[in-house]
């Protein structure tokens, strides 16, 4: 910060055509800099806002879904949960499986991305092996997984894996995969 501030307040100086900047212009030229590296510093759950759709879902062990009957699993498809920074809600049936809060939505949830190896997180859902998720593109040493934390709790209403352009969620032993909906004007 203190170089910003030399640099600013420092006198023009020239180019190697020996033509001088004035101070004006080389304010602009900082400033414009300072906006362009904070931007892309900004949200880095920026990319996961906005609506996103359930469009599949694999069963791990079929007729070991406990928690849905196929009608119920048919049901998610088309269904979608809004991830924003003010707020996460659903219309997907049986909502307080996937936001721990209802239909009614959950008020400035936090959001965690952080990888976690393959493995341990199938274990953690007691997938016993991983060979079946690889046909739908999930795969390799680490996955990046979301969670998405209740502030007034501060615990973890779900867990999504982020793969590429899409979210993945685990409810009771099924796979139902997301894509982020365009937006629409």
């Amino acid at each position: 910060m203190i170089l910003i501030l030399l640099l600013i307040f420092s006198p023009p100086f020239t180019t190697t055509k020996h033509k001088k900047i004035s101070l004006r212009s080389f304010k602009h030229l900082i400033v414009l800099l300072i906006i362009c590296l904070t931007s892309s510093c900004g949200d880095p759950y920026q990319k996961l806002y906005g609506q996103w759709e359930v469009y599949k879902y694999l069963l791990y062990e079929l007729g070991k879904v406990y928690a849905f009957s196929d009608t119920e699993l048919q049901d998610f498809v088309g269904k979608s949960i809004v991830l924003d920074k003010r707020y996460a809600s659903t219309d997907i049936p049986k909502a307080h499986w996937v936001l721990g809060a209802g239909n009614l939505g959950l008020k400035n949830p936090q959001y965690i991305l952080k990888q976690e190896r393959t493995n341990d997180y199938l274990y953690y859902l007691s997938v016993p092996e991983k060979g079946y998720l690889k046909s739908s593109g999930i795969g390799g040493d680490t996955l990046e997984i979301l969670s998405i934390v209740n502030p007034q709790t501060q615990k973890a209403v779900n867990k999504f894996i982020v793969q590429k352009d899409n979210l993945v969620i685990n409810i009771d032993g099924a796979f139902f995969f997301l894509r982020k909906k365009p937006i629409t004007k």
